[in-house]
């Protein structure tokens, strides 16, 4: 199983194809699309699927933007980070509010080489 990702420019590009994986989150998007196929609020709505990354913090997640109401989902793949639950549907609140602290953690760590001096 594999999967590819393709760019889609705001110019007159055509569409490239930028990577073709087949990586731990392959399979894990394969059994996520599949959970949220039996989730009861997925089956009665309209949704569009998307992929958030979040390099920063190493998290892949699922988002299926909800096309009559603002009721997004989001669902993390595995290999996840600590602080997520792979698997698990989160609603965007309960999504950014995990995400809040570890989010932060990184916007304050300094990543700067200790001992430099400034000329």
């Amino acid at each position: 199983m594999a999967s590819s990702e393709v760019s889609i420019g705001t110019d007159e590009r055509p569409p490239m194809l930028e990577l073709v994986n087949m990586g731990p989150f392959v399979q894990s998007t394969a059994s996520a699309l599949q959970r949220l196929e039996e989730f009861p609020d997925v089956r009665s709505g309209r949704y569009e699927l998307h992929m958030l990354k979040i390099p920063a913090l190493w998290a892949f997640v699922l988002w299926l933007r909800q096309l009559d109401g603002s009721a997004d989902l989001f669902i993390v793949l595995s290999p996840a980070p600590e602080f997520l639950e792979a698997g698990r549907i989160y609603r965007e609140d309960e999504l950014l509010d995990v995400l809040e602290d570890p989010a932060r953690r990184r916007l304050e760590f300094d990543a700067s080489p200790s001992g430099r001096t400034e000329k």
